[in-house]
């Protein structure tokens, strides 16, 4: 059985081309960074790990995941994965959970919306699912890992644990 965590990013600053040329390296705000700390640590008390943390590239998915492996007290190393930029494919995503499945029983993944929904959905047959900034969906997979085979156990967002 696996327990596959999606994670949106936290709150980031606002797009800003002169500010930041490139969007990857728009970072999260101070507060964004505060509230999903808090959001991780009340997630972590309710028994949810990460053992091991694959994140798109990033910046402000890269901190979204470096909140959640140092809250989590991580067992794995933190991966940065390139299919979890925007509009990447899933059968990349799926290939790094299907690694882990029978040596984890929990991993994350942490990126973007509104593809961290599409993944969800995808993972448990469809449907639309809403991820809100640095909310999560889990879904368990009890025997093979494959798309539609899923269940949603859980979605939460930051406000509904007054985040």
């Amino acid at each position: 059985m696996l327990t596959v965590h999606v994670f949106r990013h936290a709150w980031a600053e606002e797009a800003d081309a002169k500010r930041w040329p490139d969007d990857g390296l728009r970072p999260l705000t101070s507060e964004g960074q505060a509230r999903f700390r808090k959001f991780a640590e009340k997630l972590a008390a309710r028994s949810i790990r990460c053992q091991s943390i694959a994140t798109s590239p990033l910046v402000r998915c890269v901190q979204t995941a470096e909140i959640l492996c140092e809250v989590c007290e991580s067992e794995k190393r933190l991966e940065i994965l390139k299919a979890l930029r925007p509009d990447s494919d899933f059968e990349a995503v799926l290939a790094w959970i299907r690694d882990w499945n029978g040596r984890l029983e929990e991993v994350a993944l942490v990126g973007h919306a509104p593809d961290v929904a599409q993944l969800a959905a995808w993972f448990i047959g469809g449907g639309n699912l809403d991820c809100p900034k640095g909310g999560v969906t889990s879904v368990m997979f009890e025997k093979s890992v494959e798309p539609g085979r899923g269940i949603l156990i859980r979605l939460v967002k930051p406000s509904l644990l007054k985040c």
